[in-house]
């Protein structure tokens, strides 16, 4: 663990990061959304269940909140988003 302005953080050093979530019912006009900051990376690709839906750009002075468009509709079920 690494802090930083009062918060703590995460280094990651594996190319990949995967989550799994459940959805309990349908979700629309949702979007991934996460407070980073690159230190070595530029950007990261986001992945909801192996499909793309976004890339997003990292800034290596502080920490910021970065967000993906809005994905039409999440089904039922278990999800797995990827960074």
């Amino acid at each position: 663990m690494y802090e930083r302005a009062g918060a703590s953080f995460a280094r990651v050093h594996s190319r990949r990061l995967a989550y799994e979530f459940a959805v309990l019912t349908p979700l629309h006009r949702v979007s991934v959304s996460v407070r980073v900051m690159g230190v070595i990376s530029r950007q990261v690709s986001v992945y909801l269940d192996d499909r793309r839906v976004g890339a997003l750009l990292l800034s290596r002075d502080e920490p910021t909140i970065v967000a993906t468009p809005p994905i039409d509709e999440l089904t039922v079920g278990t999800h797995t988003v990827t960074l």
